[in-house]
């Protein structure tokens, strides 16, 4: 039997946030999208995420849309988003 290692993650907000702004970061340093806005989606502890890399990247992140998201996660970032939120 397969052990997911996984599923430990998904309520590790920070980890989470980590990833998304290092994943942004690289799509910024790359000449074909280096001068786009972003924006970001997050469901479920992924909306948490998203609303913690858009403080982190307020000059990059344009907007966040949370679905059944749990901002309430974001902790302290919550009351820092800049961005439009949907």
């Amino acid at each position: 039997m397969a052990v997911d290692f996984s599923h430990g993650l998904r309520f590790n907000i920070e980890f989470l946030a980590k990833r998304l702004v290092d994943a942004t970061k690289w799509i910024n340093s790359q000449h074909a999208t280096q001068h786009l806005r972003i924006g970001y989606f997050g469901s479920s502890t992924g909306a948490a995420a998203a609303l913690i890399g858009a403080v982190e990247l307020k000059e990059l992140v344009a907007a966040v849309v949370s679905r059944g998201g749990r901002p309430d996660l974001a902790g302290e970032a919550l009351s820092q988003v800049k961005a439009l939120t949907y």
